[in-house]
């Protein structure tokens, strides 16, 4: 309860002023924090995406070991035709069909390990997209209000008049 004086005791507006700076104070380091939330939080983003820009990164050298087995495989065919067509002796033909069969099965499995690598290149191209709008459509970060302080209300003491 506040006792109301004739002259206002200068110690008790102090201590008012005292106590509402400490719940201005308060506000303040509530601000503080959630800045330091939003901080942690940035932090925890950019650290996922390097771990998944890492792991693209692994995935990318796999499908570069798949691609140059891939082109000895072809290089192999390759050599296997020419051998073929150099043959200028009658073959016989259970040697023939037997290569060419040969030759079949190795085109088919060359075909399907170029279907799994379009599959990869095309899945790797769609993430990598995916990472590059992330970076680019970052959130702003917002910016904490600044707290106001209130200029007291002055008051001046009206001259003291003796009255008889």
């Amino acid at each position: 309860m506040d006792e109301y004086e004739i002259v206002p005791d200068p110690i008790q507006k102090i201590m008012q002023e005292i106590e509402k700076l400490k719940k201005e104070r308060e506000e303040s380091k509530e601000v503080i924090k959630e800045v330091l939330d939003f901080a942690k939080a940035n932090q925890q983003m950019v650290s996922s995406l390097v771990k998944v820009n890492l792991e693209l990164n692994a995935k990318v050298s796999e499908l570069i070991v798949g691609i140059n087995d891939l082109v000895k495989r072809i290089d192999n065919l390759i050599s296997l035709m020419e051998e073929a067509a150099k043959e200028t002796v009658a073959p016989d033909v259970s040697n023939l069909e037997k290569q060419i069969k040969t030759m079949q099965q190795e085109f088919e499995e060359i075909k399907a390990s170029i279907a799994d690598l379009a599959n990869s290149i095309r899945t790797l191209n769609k993430s990598l997209s995916e990472i590059r709008e992330s970076l680019v459509s970052k959130p702003q970060p917002i910016e904490p209000p600044t707290p106001t302080i209130e200029k007291p209300i002055e008051r001046k003491p009206k001259p003291f008049e003796w009255k008889f």
